[in-house]
């Protein structure tokens, strides 16, 4: 040993290889500090490390038979050698070069095994086709602080990565379902209908924050890839990227560069009140709309170029706006252009942000710009192709334009995105029953339900399924347990009154309405016609200049009243009812009445083109749709086509129509002696009848009734 440590010192290699040994270590050090700086990928280190620890042997051999000379790379001689360093063989440069191969190749075989093992563990499934659903990440902090921040961290990673064009992320609505609970990963991936399940934990030690994140195979629940990160709070803004980078490599894939001048921030409070703001966003109430108002300014004041920030800033002022789909009290007009300023701030920082698109929709949707909305929709659509927001946005409008062939493919891809969405099902489900599909939607409202015990939604549209069928007393119940989770909505009420005045249960209807807002109501529905009518003449004259009131009682007129009377009050309003921009898509009011007004005509042949084209557009769904038929029996019958009328109608009581107004129906009048329409009629009120005695028993045990 002592001999060896001598021919050591002898050789020089103790001063060739303790040098390397410490610069080696300090490189490390320096390496693991850089890494997560600049956002490098993983392997870097390790790849340093392995090179590394491969000179080393190329270094020994070098230390122990080459001496540096002035002449060059020399031999050290042996000890029986005179001491002066000898000229290099060939055998000596052939050792080299074998030894230098060999650390090379060890090298790379070496990398190749650990980087697939930090990918891939062993046994791990292959993710195929990949649709990922990015779980809310774990608040482990012992004070459950940091919950803003586990699913601002999901819904920034389901931003970044749904920008890639061959990856499905499910929306942060649908996977928020499964926070803090032991749901197995096979049934989270059918529920969300994924293949793939990335699992995390955030909590933090002083100003460190440490993340833990996980990629599961949605059916064996087996590891994929898995990673532990130790970062300064500060450094939270990329570390999102660095987990997205991570998930990529282990799909084999690139992530989208990170755009760290517009979509991040170097600034940790602005990216925190940012976070903050989006929480506060999604609890959809006033309070926490304001909140999240507040958060985003706040978050602009630390850092005015962040780009995210001006859109949730946008997004918080629309939905401020007075509206039956906003929160708040704030003028419409004043609230969109405040939201559109924020919009133009965000894509002057980054016009790649599919949010601003997107919001910029629905801006230019309030504004009756629909083309212009539509192109924003696609728009944020093509930048980020998994954003649910902007499916379901473009099928609402889409809708509207009567396009719902085009519609109902956003809608399906919506579903895909986010199936757990109330928003969404609550959408597909109407389409279903819509298009007759009534045992699908009720597979869908029964799941809602489920899902969702404890929200009116799912009861809502049961009840909205139900009654286009006819069943009026199974819609009662679950309007009534709508009404139950959601006492002080308007809607409900509404809605569980008016089947109980189609039966003609008057009483039970005046315990949910106002007697004086819904005066004229409550009379027909007690078959007082007279009061009705009396009714609707004195708010004509308290109200002569308002054209929707004329409108209403000349419809009352033309069916209990004087038909022609009622008749010359609707062409009274030929100039003046357009204008109000009143459109009933369910009627097609006010053009099928004001078309009923005149007779055959240029006016006439004006109005009910309009009526066609309604029915045209939505021609899919009127074979299912006891509405759209009772709509084309009455232009057959206005059309002089008495055999279409009647076949339509009977079709619409087949369907389900159980408004006994039919019979007072001034522009059916000339089919409803028709043998075969009296058939349908009668089935109809025997249906009818038999709906009303339910509906009794109903009202006596809600206590909308006394018992008899």
């Amino acid at each position: 040993m002592k001999n060896l440590f001598s021919e050591l010192r002898r050789r020089g290699v103790i001063t060739v290889m303790a040098p390397y040994t410490v610069t080696a270590w300090l490189l490390v050090q320096v390496g693991s500090i850089l890494v997560p700086a600049f956002t490098l990928p993983p392997w870097t280190l390790t790849l340093l490390i392995i090179i590394l620890c491969a000179g080393f042997p190329v270094a020994l051999y070098i230390a122990w038979f080459f001496d540096w000379t002035a002449q060059g790379l020399r031999r050290t001689p042996k000890v029986s050698e005179e001491q002066l360093p000898q000229p290099l063989a060939t055998r000596h440069w052939l050792g080299l070069s074998l030894i230098s191969v060999a650390a090379i190749a060890l090298s790379i075989v070496s990398f190749q095994a650990l980087h697939q093992r930090q990918l891939l563990p062993d046994n791990a499934p292959v993710i195929e086709d990949t649709t990922l659903a990015i779980m809310v990440f774990r608040d482990l902090s012992q004070d459950q602080s940091l919950g803003y921040m586990a699913e601002g961290l999901a819904e920034e990673l389901i931003v970044n990565l749904g920008q890639q064009t061959h990856l499905q992320l499910t929306a942060l609505s649908s996977t928020r379902q499964f926070r803090n609970n032991t749901t197995p990963p096979d049934e989270i991936g059918r529920k969300l209908g994924v293949n793939g399940i990335l699992e995390g934990s955030v909590r933090a030690e002083g100003s460190k924050l440490i993340v833990t994140a996980t990629l599961l195979d949605a059916q064996s629940g087996k590891t994929r890839w898995s990673q532990k990160y130790q970062r300064q709070l500060k450094d939270l803004s990329r570390l999102q990227m660095e987990i997205a980078r991570g998930i990529s490599n282990a799909l084999g894939d690139s992530v989208t560069e990170d755009k760290t001048s517009a979509n991040a921030t170097g600034a940790a409070d602005a990216y925190l009140m940012y976070l903050r703001g989006r929480h506060a966003l999604r609890e959809r109430t006033v309070e926490s709309i304001k909140q999240a108002r507040k958060y985003f300014e706040q978050a602009l004041a630390f850092d005015e170029e962040y780009a995210p920030a001006y859109v949730g800033l946008a997004q918080a002022l629309r939905q401020l706006a007075r509206g039956a789909t906003s929160f708040g009290d704030m003028d419409p007009d004043i609230a969109n252009q405040l939201a559109r300023q924020q919009v133009e701030n965000a894509l002057m920082r980054d016009p790649t942000l599919a949010e601003s698109y997107a919001v910029l929709g629905e801006l230019e949707k309030m504004r009756g710009q629909q083309d212009i909305a539509l192109a924003n929709y696609n728009k944020a659509i093509n930048l980020n192709p998994s954003f649910a927001d902007a499916y379901i946005w473009r099928y609402l409008l889409l809708k509207q334009m009567g396009r719902y062939p085009d519609a109902v493919a956003s809608l399906e891809k919506a579903y895909a995105l986010d199936p757990l969405s109330t928003v969404v099902l609550i959408n597909r489900g109407t389409v279903q029953y819509r298009a007759g599909e009534y045992d699908a939607a009720q597979r869908t409202f029964t799941d809602m339900i489920a899902q969702y015990p404890d929200s009116p939604m799912g009861y809502r549209g049961m009840a909205a399924a139900f009654y286009v069928q006819g069943r009026l007393s199974d819609s009662a119940e679950y309007w009534h347990r709508a009404l139950l989770l959601s006492p002080q909505s308007e809607q409900y009420t509404e809605s569980l009154a008016n089947l109980f005045l189609e039966a003609g249960l008057a009483q039970a209807a005046a315990s949910l309405l106002d007697p004086n807002d819904y005066a004229v109501n409550l009379a027909i529905a007690a078959g007082n016609y007279e009061l009705a009518l009396n009714t609707m003449r004195a708010d004509v004259a308290a109200y002569p200049d308002e054209p929707l009131v004329k409108f209403e009682a000349a419809w009352y007129e033309s069916m209990w009243g004087e038909r022609e009377r009622g008749k010359e009050m609707l062409r009274e309003l030929d100039s003046s009812i357009e204008q109000t921009g009143y459109f009933d898509p369910v009627w097609c009011n006010p053009a099928i009445l004001m078309a009923y007004a005149f007779d055959p005509s240029e006016r006439r042949q004006y109005w009910l083109s309009q009526c066609e084209d309604f029915v045209q557009s939505r021609n899919y769904l009127s074979q299912h749709s006891s509405e759209l038929q009772y709509l084309q029996a009455r232009i057959a019958a206005l059309k002089g086509q008495e055999q279409q009328a009647a076949d339509a109608l009977i079709r619409a009581l087949e369907l389900g129509w159980r408004s006994d107004w039919v019979l007072y129906d001034p522009i059916l009048q000339s089919i409803l002696p028709r043998a075969d329409v009296q058939t349908a009629l009668e089935q109809m009120q025997v249906a009818l009848q038999a709906e009303k005695q339910k509906l009794t028993q109903l009202a006596v045990r809600w206590g909308y009734l006394s018992a008899p």
